[in-house]
């Protein structure tokens, strides 16, 4: 054999063994070489034990009770004297207004012109008779009652005197009249008259100062003040007609008597006279017996009879009323003007005084029951005494006492008829001299206001917000600064789960994260709410803060109820989620001819409670597991791990 052949055989030969060799090493450090690129996790087992579940959350702190200081009225900025986070005192001056009238003053004004025009226009009204216009000025106002029982006395009288109608006409057709019923009836009325009259007087302690017929007295001298008034009114009124007629001819005769001076001789005057442009003093100068050929002297006659005193017999010029005797009928019509306001005056008195009594009395209900009982009463009464004096009656007396009563009725219910117009237009000006008060009291604040005005504290706290700048507008009925009231707390929102927020309870005592950073500062849960941002979701645990905060910190606590026993407990970082849920990665082992092998296996779980450090769980597995609770990278369920040494 060649020596080459040889070296070649060797050559492979050597070649085997190593190969061999080398898969003999690789076969039994396989697993070792595999363990260095296998995830490396720290593993423990579950544990049992206790948890206090704690919820975590943060929010804004904020003011329990903020007080909003507006003003009515839109005002021009002129200086700022505070700046959020000030304290200030009460009554301490925050703002100092321009010194200019506001829009709403503006506005005020014009509202109170307005209905100022409306009340005049509203007092002179023609519908109004003199009663309501004198109420209105004076300022006096009719209850409801006594609305009520004027009305009720108004229709009585109308009733009675067409009852008083019907007796005479029956009396007239028979000729005789029951003189014994009638004589029965007005028994029974007086006996009525003195049960409702000692009611009245029972309902009471003690009797009044002025009683119901001084009253009634009282309103019947001003009726009849009243009747002289407007007699007086129509005399006035008609001396001021006649007066306004004989001023105009005086004015026009003067017109006259010039021109017949000025006039060159009695032809130019003629002329003047007979010109159609002056046809109107022509006609006055005709009415008070003047012609074209009339002298200056008689002219001057004239005018010197209208202005003296009254002519006995009125002429075309209205010469029937002199200057006096207008004076004298307005100076008649002022006296009895004069007289129906003290009339008027002391029936209000006396009426005042007695239903002041009536007020007074310990059982009103009674009172007034028997106070119209015996109203109705009397007025029965009254009625059949008159017709028993008219049942006397006959022949011709019984034919004008009958007209008389007629016209009467006529006068009553026309009476009661401007008293059905009367009252709602008094209670209608009442109603508006009460709305124009008012204005008068608004306009004369938004005056007081208009010059050197500022906005003061209307409390003493800290300064949440100023929403104004100088040289700005401050919008009426806006707020212009914000209050955080003196000793007043603070509250916390916090958003939480609808599942969290069954582990706190209300009363429960918050920690404060980073509580070294506060002083004394106590939270406090107070209520557990639907969270209004996301409702049916989620819960919003509001807690009462107190101690050294401001409203706008944000703080972070955390709360939790009492601790609770569990079988399965792994640290939170043993917790993970995808998402089909949470879940825990278990270690089980696996026997191979070279050793165990360690594989990471999924398990489901429910997280039943947790606080800072651990989690109880609810899973289908043993209470002993191994749970990998961290590793080196990344781990997937079912892939062979290697365990931390």
């Amino acid at each position: 054999m060649s020596e080459k052949t040889k070296n070649k055989r060797e050559w492979v030969k050597t070649a085997a063994i190593i190969f061999l060799s080398v898969m003999l090493v690789l076969t039994f450090f396989s697993q070792t070489i595999m363990n260095y690129s296998l995830p490396i996790v720290t593993a423990q087992y579950i544990n049992s034990g206790q948890i206090s579940a704690k919820v975590r959350g943060s929010g804004k702190i904020e003011s329990a009770d903020l007080y909003n200081v507006q003003i009515p009225e839109t005002r021009d900025i002129q200086s700022i004297e505070v700046k959020k986070g000030d304290k200030v005192e009460k009554d301490q001056v925050m703002i100092h207004l321009q010194d200019k009238e506001s829009d709403e003053l503006q506005k005020a004004k014009e509202e109170l012109e307005t209905l100022q025009v409306e009340y005049k226009k509203a007092l002179l009204d023609g519908g109004i008779s003199d009663f309501v216009y004198y109420d209105a000025v004076a300022g006096r106002e009719d209850s409801t009652d006594g609305y009520r029982a004027k009305i009720k006395a108004a229709k009585a009288r109308v009733e009675n005197l067409d009852a008083q109608i019907l007796a005479l006409k029956n009396q007239q057709l028979t000729g005789s009249y029951d003189e014994a019923s009638l004589d029965a009836k007005i028994t029974n009325a007086q006996t009525a008259m003195s049960n409702a009259q000692a009611k009245m007087e029972g309902a009471n302690v003690t009797a009044p100062s002025t009683t119901y017929a001084n009253a009634n007295e009282a309103k019947t001298a001003m009726d009849n003040y009243a009747k002289a008034m407007e007699a007086a009114r129509i005399t006035r009124d008609n001396a001021q007609t006649e007066m306004n007629e004989k001023y105009d001819a005086i004015t026009k005769l003067q017109a006259v008597l010039n021109a017949r001076n000025s006039a060159a001789d009695d032809a130019a005057f003629q002329t003047w006279y007979n010109d159609a442009s002056n046809s109107a003093y022509k006609t006055v100068a005709e009415a008070n017996g003047l012609n074209e050929s009339s002298s200056a002297s008689d002219i001057q006659d004239k005018i010197n009879d209208l202005n003296g005193d009254a002519a006995t017999s009125g002429s075309g010029g209205g010469a029937g009323t002199s200057a006096s005797g207008y004076h004298a009928a307005v100076d008649a019509y002022n006296a009895a003007q004069a007289d129906y306001e003290a009339a008027y005056k002391l029936y209000a008195d006396a009426a005042a005084a007695y239903n002041s009594y009536g007020a007074a009395s310990s059982s009103q209900g009674a009172y007034n029951s028997a106070k119209s009982e015996y109203d109705n009463a009397k007025s029965n009464y009254d009625n059949l005494v008159q017709m028993k004096a008219n049942a006397t009656l006959s022949g011709k007396d019984l034919e004008n006492k009958i007209a008389q009563l007629e016209n009467e009725k006529t006068k009553a219910s026309t009476d009661l008829e401007q008293l059905l117009k009367d009252i709602p237009g008094e209670i209608e000006l009442n109603s508006t001299a009460r709305v124009l008060k008012e204005k008068q009291e608004q306009l004369q604040k938004l005056l007081d206001n208009a010059i050197g005005a500022t906005i003061d504290a209307p409390i003493a706290g800290t300064i949440v917000d100023v929403n104004v700048v100088s040289g700005g507008k401050a919008e009426a009925n806006a707020t212009v600064v914000t209050i955080q009231p003196e000793n007043k707390g603070f509250t916390l929102s916090v958003p939480v789960t609808a599942e969290q927020a069954k582990k706190v309870s209300v009363g429960s005592i918050a920690e404060v994260q980073n509580s070294w950073y506060y002083n004394d500062i106590t939270v406090e849960l107070k209520k557990v709410q639907n969270d209004p941002a996301n409702p049916g979701k989620s819960k919003l645990l509001v807690f009462d803060v107190s101690g050294d905060v401001s409203a706008g910190q944000e703080l972070s606590i955390s709360v939790g109820s009492k601790s609770q026993g569990y079988d399965m407990i792994v640290p939170n970082s043993a917790i993970r989620s995808d998402n089909n849920g949470k879940f825990i990665l278990i270690v089980e082992s696996k026997s191979s001819p070279i050793g165990n092998r360690y594989y990471a296996s999924r398990v489901d779980i429910e997280v039943l409670a947790e606080d800072d450090t651990s989690t109880a769980i609810s899973a289908p597995i043993e209470a002993w597991e191994y749970v990998i609770t961290a590793a080196n990278k990344p781990v997937e369920a079912g892939k062979q791990v290697r365990l931390q040494d």
